[in-house]
């Protein structure tokens, strides 16, 4: 009792497979690689590794109907930001 239990879960409504949060994790990080090795010089911030991540989701879920990631937005100061990607981006020592 009280174990936790990561497996995906089937949405009734649609039978779409849920991911789970290691799998979550795993996803954001091959995103913000992806995004980190599109810059050149090297030197690109949070913020803007966060609103280019940011952009392919909403571009992506326009076109296909789902983000990349599949992680929840909040509102923030500047813009919105997926919590999870956010705390990745603070864990790293790639991104200044």
């Amino acid at each position: 009792m009280g174990e936790i239990i990561d497996k995906p879960i089937i949405n009734k409504y649609n039978g779409v497979m849920k991911k789970s949060i290691s799998d979550k994790i795993i996803v954001v990080v091959q995103a913000l690689g992806y995004l980190l090795s599109l810059d050149d010089n090297h030197k690109m911030n949070r913020v803007k590794l966060i609103k280019l991540l940011w952009a392919a989701d909403r571009f992506h879920l326009r076109k296909y109907g789902r983000s990349v990631t599949e992680t929840d937005y909040v509102a923030m100061y500047h813009g919105p930001v997926s919590s999870l990607a956010l705390d990745i981006a603070n864990q790293s020592r790639v991104c200044s």
